[in-house]
């Protein structure tokens, strides 16, 4: 009986794992931009009441909350750039250290196969 190591199942499971590492970079903030445009349209309805009203009083808190706003959106650019800062150092060890693996493998399986011949 000869040794095989099964290739299709090592391709198969090299695309699995791409696959996987691919779902897994999906952040809680990937509806970020839809939700961003909800909120602008909702600000601009309620500024364009308060000015019709004439209501100083909500121009006022409206200004406090779109500083807020503001506020919260440069710490999700800054939230945003750290985690891409991560992925930037590591991805670059990890896929080297994954793509010789595969070579290695690779080159085994092909190895053994032209000696069976």
């Amino acid at each position: 009986m000869k040794n095989k190591l099964p290739t299709k199942g090592l391709m198969c499971g090299l695309v699995f794992f791409v696959a996987a590492l691919s779902a897994i970079g999906a952040s809680s903030f990937d509806n970020h931009e839809i939700d961003s445009k909800d909120r602008y349209t909702k600000m601009q309805d309620r500024l364009n009441q308060c000015f019709e009203t004439g209501d100083e009083k909500g121009l006022h808190l409206l200004t406090d909350q779109l500083e807020t706003q503001l506020k919260l959106e440069d710490f999700l650019i800054k939230f945003r750039e750290a985690e891409h800062a991560k992925i930037t150092v590591w991805v670059p060890i990890f896929l080297s250290t994954i793509v010789s693996g595969v070579i290695s493998v690779l080159t085994t399986v092909l190895t053994m196969r032209a000696r069976e011949r």
